[in-house]
């Protein structure tokens, strides 16, 4: 009977959580490190300005390369007060023992704060679960079962930010080489042919002008890679820094030609064609309604006795032909529709990342972090008997830009520029289409 009693119970408390997670409240008595509870409504959230800070610094230092450890270690030498300590403050018990020192942040609490959705201002629930009543273990569910309710709170971080750091996050760790240098392209850098991550490689008894990048693939035998694909840190960095500079700047002095080249020909073409796709969109979704009711009364004409059988398969199957038809159309307009849309977004969002980088003048983390996404390194020509190199720099939101030619405006196609990073020798670059970066060196 007690055994009977106990899971009776846990049913109706389940069921009463269920109910107030998919109604929208918050789950968790304890709030998020950067949020309190409104004295006034303890159900709603609050941003804490002195700990959102906080938050907001650690992500950014995370845009700037660093990783947790490396965060963990400038909070501690910062002397911040740790989220268990901070939470005691303000008179909020602490959910875990608290350290001895205030401010002994660690890599986890780091990792967990570049990992919280909440910042977003969302409400996440159902993220655990436990099992069963008798046991204690927390099991944490999978994304698709965890109830989303956007906009309930005030946002901390924004939402390019936050995307950003979880894929610097996915492409790995940010290791220190023994010569105590962190790679400024670490999981950026990859192989053009097998697309394998580009080592950095640096040593006690090397010079900053050594530093390089080779193949993993070619490297470690995993993939069959011909080249070592090798490239010179130096090289690599300058390579990238005049090319930023180039796209940043023209962006910001001809952004109309630049918005144009991104939408693949005339923006307001463009805009007609969106508007000329959603205009059809509706009326296919008309049409198709429009349909179902005609078969309806088709139907009930043919129970009634108004309508043969005959008449009514042979009237019903043309109007079902027409409505599949017109279903698959508007499955493929739909699809253009959100591409044009979701095209328009991205695009808006490379503008806003390069309006704050019109003077690059040095190569950043954070700056490399914004504004790129991925750097292809090919394997080195020698067929003209000086070692010419391609690099495929993708950008944010936008992707690999093929060229910066415009016929309207008359300016030059920047490829004709590209030169040797080392001599400094301006040549003509008669690159194909695709390769914008050629850079030689002696």
């Amino acid at each position: 009977m007690n055994e009977i009693y106990a899971r009776d119970t846990s049913k109706k408390v389940r069921a009463v959580f269920r109910a107030k997670g998919l109604s929208g409240e918050h789950l968790s008595s304890h709030v998020p490190y950067g949020y309190k509870k409104d004295p006034d409504n303890p159900k709603k959230w609050v941003v804490d300005e002195e700990a959102a800070d906080i938050v907001r610094q650690i992500f950014q230092w995370c845009l700037g390369g660093l990783g947790p450890t490396h965060i963990a270690q400038k909070l501690r030498e910062m002397k911040v007060e740790t989220p268990s300590h901070h939470a005691l403050k303000h008179g909020v018990k602490p959910m875990k023992p608290l350290p001895d020192i205030p401010w002994d942040w660690n890599a986890e609490a780091i990792g967990r704060i570049l990992s919280l959705r909440e910042y977003l201002g969302h409400t996440i629930n159902f993220k655990t679960c436990k099992k069963s009543y008798k046991s204690k273990k927390i099991v944490w569910n999978d994304p698709s079962e965890h109830a989303v309710f956007e906009n309930t709170h005030e946002a901390i971080v924004d939402q390019e930010t936050f995307d950003r750091v979880q894929e610097l996050r996915a492409a790995g760790k940010r290791r220190r080489a023994s010569s105590g240098r962190v790679s400024l392209f670490s999981g950026m850098a990859y192989c053009a042919d097998c697309k394998s991550k580009m080592y950095f490689t640096s040593g006690e008894q090397y010079n900053p002008q050594q530093d390089n990048y080779v193949c993993s693939g070619f490297r470690t035998k995993k993939q069959a890679c011909e080249n070592s694909h090798y490239i010179r840190n130096v090289v690599l960095e300058q390579s990238v820094l005049e090319h930023i500079q180039y796209v940043t700047r023209y962006a910001a002095e001809h952004e109309r030609d630049f918005v144009e080249l991104l939408q693949q020909g005339d923006a307001d073409k463009s805009r007609k064609e969106h508007a000329t796709a959603k205009r059809n969109l509706t009326k296919a979704q008309s049409r198709i309604a429009e349909l179902d009711n005609i078969i309806r009364r088709l139907y009930e004409d043919n129970v009634s006795g108004k309508l043969t059988d005959e008449r009514f398969i042979k009237l019903s199957q043309g109007y079902e032909q027409e409505q599949a038809d017109l279903s698959a159309e508007t499955e493929t307009l739909a699809e253009k529709v959100a591409a044009q849309e979701q095209q328009t977004v991205d695009l808006s969002r490379f503008l806003t990342q390069v309006r704050k980088y019109t003077r690059v003048t040095e190569l950043t983390p954070t700056i490399l972090n914004e504004l790129v996404e991925r750097i292809e390194i090919h394997a080195p020509d020698r067929s003209s008997g000086k070692r010419i190199q391609q690099i495929d720099v993708y950008f944010n939101f936008v992707g690999m830009i093929d060229e910066l030619e415009f016929a309207k405006s008359g300016k030059p196609n920047p490829r004709a520029n590209a030169g040797s990073a080392e001599s400094g020798k301006k040549e003509k670059a008669d690159s194909p289409k695709g390769i914008y970066l050629l850079y030689q060196e002696a």
